[in-house]
C-alpha cells in the first residue's frame, strides 16, 4: 500500500536551462556602458553576430540580435530613427554582447524580452518597430495609437543625397528609395508604370526633401498617379484613395500637383501588448531593412 505521506527523501526538479542563460545575458550586459547610436560608436564595434538593447534617454527600449555583424544591424536602426518625428536619434544608445553561438537556436533576445518583461520592459519589441514593410494589403489598416508609426511618424522634411539634373522618374525613384531613411514602395512593374517613369524631370537641389520628391515625381507624371505618406512608410501607385491613414497625398491635376494633408487616423493603443510574435521576432535579422 502507497502512503499519502510525502516521501523525505524524494522531490520535483525541474530544469530551465533558458532561464540560467536568460540571467548570464542580463548579468553581462547590466556593468556595459552605453555609446551614442552613430557613426564614431559603431566603427569600434566588431563585425560579429550577438544581441543589443537600444536605450531612448538612457530608458531601455529595444532587445534584437544580429545572426552576422552587430554593426551592419545597428546601422539600419540608426537610418530608420533619424528619420522620425518626435525622436532624436542623438537621445538613442546602444550595449551589445558578442555570441558566436547558434543564435537562431538559443534564441538570446527572446530570452532577454521576456526576463525584462517585469523590469523596465522592452517597449519597442511590442509596438511594431521590428517590423518591416507590412505590404500592400495592409496600406489601408489603421495601426493603434501606440503603434511606433504613430508615435514617431517618418518625417517629410528628411533630406536626400540627389546629384542635381536630369533624371527619368524610374531612376530618381530607385535613387530616392535607397536613400530615404524609410521605405518607399512604388509601382513598377504595370504596363503605365514602365511608361510613364520614362517621363523625364529635373533636380534642383542636391539635398531635396521627401516632400519635394513627391511633388516632383507627381509633376512629372500623368494624371492619375498618386504619392501617399503613410505613418511607417511612402508609397507611389496609379490609384485615387483617400487613406484614412494618411499623413498627406499628392496628386497630379490638369492644374498641377496638389498636396492634401490626411486624416492621420489612428485605432485605439492595445494597452498592455503581448510579448511579440515569432514573427516580429523573426524581423530583427542582418537582412538589409525594408525601411
Amino acid at each position: 500500500m502507497v502512503s499519502s505521506q510525502p516521501f523525505g527523501a524524494a522531490a520535483d526538479f525541474k530544469l530551465s536551462i533558458t532561464q540560467a542563460l536568460a540571467d548570464q545575458l542580463a548579468e553581462r550586459l547590466r556593468p556595459l556602458r552605453p555609446a551614442p547610436l552613430n557613426e564614431d560608436s559603431l566603427e569600434h564595434v566588431e563585425s560579429r553576430p550577438g544581441v543589443y538593447e537600444l536605450l531612448l534617454a538612457s530608458q531601455r527600449v529595444y532587445v534584437g540580435k544580429a545572426s552576422r555583424s552587430l554593426p551592419a544591424r545597428l546601422r539600419n536602426h540608426a537610418r530608420k530613427l533619424s528619420g522620425r518625428i518626435g525622436l532624436s536619434l542623438a537621445n538613442v544608445s546602444f550595449i551589445c554582447l558578442y555570441v558566436d553561438e547558434d543564435l537562431e537556436a538559443a534564441a538570446p533576445e527572446t530570452l532577454l524580452i521576456k526576463k525584462y518583461r517585469n523590469v523596465g520592459g522592452s517597449p519597442w519589441n511590442t509596438n511594431g518597430f521590428g517590423i518591416k514593410d507590412p505590404g500592400r494589403r495592409r496600406d489601408t489598416t489603421e495601426i493603434a495609437a501606440d503603434h511606433f508609426d504613430a508615435v514617431y511618424p517618418i518625417n517629410l522634411s528628411a533630406t536626400v543625397e540627389i546629384a542635381p539634373g536630369a533624371w527619368r522618374v524610374g531612376e530618381l525613384l530607385a535613387e530616392v528609395k535607397s536613400e530615404l531613411p524609410y521605405n518607399l514602395r512604388y509601382e513598377r512593374n504595370s504596363v503605365a508604370a514602365r511608361h510613364n517613369h520614362q517621363a523625364s524631370l529635373h533636380v534642383e537641389s542636391p539635398a531635396p526633401t521627401a516632400r519635394q520628391i513627391a511633388e516632383l515625381v507627381i509633376n512629372a507624371l500623368p494624371v492619375g498617379w498618386q504619392f501617399t505618406a503613410l505613418p511607417g512608410y511612402a508609397i507611389l501607385y496609379k490609384e485615387t484613395i483617400d487613406y484614412e491613414t494618411a499623413l498627406a497625398w499628392w496628386r497630379s491635376t490638369p492644374t498641377g500637383v496638389v498636396e492634401t494633408t490626411g486624416p492621420a487616423h489612428t485605432a485605439p493603443p492595445t494597452g498592455d501588448p503581448p510579448l511579440p510574435s515569432e514573427r516580429e521576432e523573426a524581423e530583427d535579422d542582418d537582412d538589409p531593412e525594408v525601411l
